[in-house]
């Protein structure tokens, strides 16, 4: 599994401390793991949007609950968000 670069976690963090309670920034920092490496495997559009509905189905494919795909999808709005900065 990919490792977050120390640029990109902080920019994040600052996002995740805006909205996430503590208990769940572990398992949003794993999400965003998780994508960058999806996105690194797979030639993706430049639509963020479609960047996340593709994640969330290879979610689904994994047989993720609807909770932990609805988590994983808030935590790429706060990845893009925090892009943005």
């Amino acid at each position: 599994m990919l490792s977050i670069s120390p640029d990109i976690l902080k920019q994040f963090d600052t996002e995740l401390k805006k909205t996430v309670p503590l208990s769940l920034r572990g398992p949003y920092r794993k999400w965003l793991r998780h994508y960058l490496d999806f996105r690194g495997k797979h030639q993706l559009p430049d639509s963020r949007p479609e960047h996340v509905r593709l994640f969330v189905e290879k979610l689904r494919e994994k047989n993720q609950t609807s909770t932990l795909r609805k988590q994983a999808a808030h935590a790429l709005s706060l990845f893009f968000a925090s892009e943005r900065q």
